[in-house]
């Protein structure tokens, strides 16, 4: 490892590659950001083919769990869930 070097998550990285991770990591907090915030209607697929919609309210840093509000499902509507990242396919959210 250089002077120029560091490491980041057990990976040397040079000052540029550490620069550019710093920056994806922002635009990727900003957009959450932006979407919870506005609490955008979303359709999370989940494996074994189940599909549930709700208002998208926060997730964690890790994006490990997401939040919602006015969940609907097959088994009725919930006012407030907190569901696994593991569990989701994908999150198709509406950006109109």
């Amino acid at each position: 490892m250089t002077e120029s070097e560091h490491i980041v998550n057990g990976l040397s990285l040079t000052v540029d590659e550490q620069q550019t991770v710093t920056n994806l990591r922002k635009r990727t907090l900003l957009l959450w950001i932006t979407i919870t915030q506005q609490k955008r209607q979303t359709l999370a697929k989940l494996y074994e083919n189940t599909s549930l919609k709700g208002q998208l309210t926060a997730t964690d840093v890790m994006e490990t769990k997401f939040s919602f509000d006015d969940w609907e499902s097959p088994m009725g509507t919930y006012d407030h869930v907190v569901i696994r990242g593991t569990d989701v396919q994908y999150l198709d959210i509406e950006m109109n």
